[in-house]
Formats: C-alpha cells, structure tokens, sequence
C-alpha cells in the first residue's frame, strides 16, 4: 500500500505497523504466533531459540528478570 505524505510529498510504501492481537497468556499486545500451536503470543512468551510460546517450549532456559539478578 503507497501513501503520499502531505508536508513532504514523499511517498511511503508498506510502513504500517503489524496488526496486534492480545497475547494468549497475559493479554498484553501481541504480534507474534506460536510456531507450534499458532496461539498469539507477546515477546515475554515467545521463546528466542524456539520460537514457541512458555505452553509449548521445551527448551530449558529460564528468563530472570534484571530485578531478580541482583
């Protein structure tokens, strides 16, 4: 989709932020799915090496916050 900003003229294509849906475990925004079970899934629930949301990753790593660290 083109449009044509109305100060400068220039013209953006395809600048549209993704569509948000709300995460199936905590309800914050979303704009990730699950590759396993399609469910969609906030970046606090979607596991980096994965890419599964914490229901379905079998991955063994546990996220610590920066405030649990100290």
């Amino acid at each position: 989709m083109q449009r044509t900003d109305v100060e400068t003229g220039a013209t953006q294509v395809g600048m549209e932020a993704p569509p948000t849906f709300p995460c199936s475990i905590c309800g914050e925004p979303a704009t990730r799915i699950c590759v396993w079970c399609t469910k969609d899934a906030c970046d606090n629930h979607i596991c980096g090496k994965c890419h599964r949301c914490s229901d379905c990753c079998e991955c063994e790593l546990i996220r610590v916050s920066p405030e649990q660290s100290s």
